[in-house]
């Protein structure tokens, strides 16, 4: 178990920075701020067959 957990911590350890030193994200000066959400959800029990042709209030 000891040799398991020395490796894991080692293979860890070999991952930081394998990728190059870190670097700023660039700049989204454009880009909107915010969230937006749109859609439709539902929850609950439905009975019965649904109609054709009705008004959709979602």
């Amino acid at each position: 178990m000891k040799p398991f957990v020395t490796l894991a911590f080692v293979a860890l350890l070999a991952a930081c920075g394998a990728d190059g030193a870190p670097e700023a994200p660039a700049s989204q000066s454009s880009a909107k701020t915010g969230v937006t959400i749109s859609g439709c959800a539902t929850a609950g029990i439905v009975v019965g067959a649904p109609t054709t042709g009705g008004k959709v209030t979602c």
